[in-house]
């Protein structure tokens, strides 16, 4: 699995992103990159990736922001594209 701290990086990128939706996705581009970097390191498969993923989005997202189930979904698919896209670059 990821390291604790990536996971909280993730964790705080996400929140102030729920917290502001309409700010850049610049930061939490960021993180995903690192997140996705450390996977490969680690050599998690992309599907372990995803679900890491998605389980800090409910854990930060239904929790903390009852946001509009629609725009949860959006960020959801945001989060995970830019985390496979990521994941995969030669970068």
């Amino acid at each position: 699995m990821l390291s604790e701290p990536q996971l909280t990086r993730l964790r705080d990128a996400i929140v102030t992103r729920l917290r502001d939706p309409s700010a850049t996705h610049d930061g939490l581009r960021s993180v995903l990159h690192d997140v996705a970097a450390e996977a490969r390191t680690r050599s998690l498969r992309p599907e372990e990736l995803i679900v890491s993923l998605k389980t800090v989005l409910a854990q930060v997202g239904s929790a903390r922001f009852p946001a509009a189930p629609e725009e949860q979904r959006r960020l959801q698919e945001w989060l995970v594209t830019t985390c496979i896209h990521a994941y995969f670059s030669k970068e």
